[in-house]
């Protein structure tokens, strides 16, 4: 071996590890910071797009209800509410010649003034001015809402009588009429529930309708009821009415949902206002 060639020393070696090591703690330091940062960035959006959703659906539905039809268990604040989705909506004829809904009469058809599509509805309630929905739809004396019943709308024969021809089978009677002519299609009850158990929030629809708002799972399951999941991870969840003015008949209804994922916690507050004209 020449006398002039040499290796590294064990001292030299350890320090080039030690540099090493120092090196990469570095790089992975500048390195994991920004990742932490871009998976904190999207497990937030990733609540956030959740949570969104679910109070979206809700407040489509809600903005889409029958009037007076929401309500909440308890008094204002409740982590259930129900409400009734409209199918289909118009204005009827009460006055003049030709069918019309008639107060204290059987109705078997009448015109709108409005048009509505061409189909026939089964199972399904008419709805006209209901005060106490709920009340109303499961009574047995004439009011503001309809049994369920078969509702067919078509092109009526003569068009100057109004926009659609409306039948009923079979006949309903209504104790009162609404001021503005207005009537409603239903069919079933939906309710949302938060199971803080299980961090979910339900959906339900297709159960027994009665004139108190059910407050368990077998109740919302009765008559064939259906559930699904709308949300997970939920932590946090109320439902607040916010009584209308004098001035207008347009309560609001608060959500609040709260959801958690991995650390992280959202918080979101949707204001949907309810449109109660009768």
């Amino acid at each position: 071996m020449n006398k002039h060639q040499r290796g590294f020393t064990l001292i030299e070696l350890i320090i080039v590890m030690i540099v090493t090591s120092i090196v990469v703690v570095m790089i992975s330091a500048i390195i994991s910071r920004p990742l932490t940062g871009y998976f904190d960035t999207q497990r937030r959006a990733d609540l956030a797009d959740r949570g969104q959703a679910a109070i979206n659906r809700m407040a489509f539905e809600l903005e889409n209800s029958v009037p007076n039809s929401v309500r909440i268990i308890g008094t204002v604040t409740d982590t259930s509410i129900e409400f009734m989705p409209v199918l289909d909506a118009g204005r009827y004829r009460s006055t003049g010649a030709g069918k019309l809904i008639e107060k204290n009469n059987s109705n078997s058809e009448f015109y709108t003034m409005t048009s509505l599509d061409i189909k026939t509805f089964s199972d399904t309630r008419i709805v006209v001015a209901p005060k106490n929905y709920y009340v109303d739809a499961t009574s047995s004396v004439p009011d503001s809402v309809s049994d369920k019943i078969t509702i067919t709308i078509t092109t009526p024969t003569d068009s100057n009588r109004g926009a659609n021809l409306i039948e009923l089978l079979p006949y309903p009677t209504f104790a009162g009429g609404s001021p503005s002519k207005r009537f409603y299609l239903a069919k079933d009850a939906v309710t949302y529930h938060c199971d803080l158990t299980t961090k979910t929030l339900m959906r339900y629809q297709g159960y027994t309708l009665a004139a108190a708002q059910p407050n368990t799972v077998a109740l919302l399951t009765t008559g064939g009821g259906k559930q699904g999941t709308l949300a997970t991870g939920v932590t946090a969840c109320t439902f607040s009415l916010k009584a209308p003015s004098a001035a207008a008949n347009l309560p609001i209804v608060i959500i609040s949902l709260e959801m958690t994922a991995d650390g992280e916690k959202m918080t979101l507050f949707k204001e949907v206002q309810l449109w109660n004209a009768p």
